[in-house]
């Protein structure tokens, strides 16, 4: 399993299961990122296990929270290569 799609169905089912709700996935131009809410209840121990375990399956996460909103956690990867179309 190591195709972008299904890499992303595993990291939106890890994060739905760390967070307990669920995910948001957005693809750009040259990443598909999955975010969710951190819950208020979050443990620092089940915080350390999922970015230990994001990490050891290289994916590149982060945190944002701004004014107003809720935290929010976030894990990437690279959106998989476009093939140009042919020239006639």
């Amino acid at each position: 399993m190591n195709s972008s799609t299904d890499r992303i169905t595993q990291l939106e089912a890890r994060l739905s299961r760390a967070f307990g709700s669920e995910t948001q996935t957005v693809q750009t131009p040259t990443a598909i990122r999955v975010s969710a809410v951190v819950p208020q209840g979050l443990t620092e121990s089940d915080r350390l296990a999922l970015l230990a375990d994001l990490e050891e399956r290289g994916y590149r996460y982060g945190h944002t929270s701004g004014t107003g909103d809720e935290p929010t956690f976030w894990a990437e990867v690279d959106s998989p290569p476009t093939t140009p179309p042919e020239c006639p």
